[in-house]
């Protein structure tokens, strides 16, 4: 993880909260499965791309502004590896 990464979805978790999106990550799966995922996979490949997906309208509905799916999906994995 570079520290520009790490920077710019630090910011948008600050800016959008992050006890939302800790709720919503938990959505895509629960607690225990993602602790495991990320022993195996820092970078939480080994959840379906799908399952962070289905969190993007739910994302962008706490944004202001222009939003990409990949923002999202970044921004929820960069939750579920610094804040739960």
């Amino acid at each position: 993880m570079n520290k520009e990464h790490f920077d710019k979805y630090e910011g948008f978790a600050q800016q959008i909260g992050i006890q939302q999106l800790r709720n919503l990550v938990l959505l895509v799966a629960p607690l225990e499965k993602i602790k495991g995922a990320l022993e195996k996979d820092p970078n939480l490949n080994n959840i379906r791309l799908n399952r962070w997906d289905s969190m993007d309208h739910s994302v962008r509905s706490m944004v202001k502004g222009p939003w990409s799916l990949c923002n999202s999906v970044c921004v929820l994995k960069h939750v579920a590896k610094y804040h739960l």
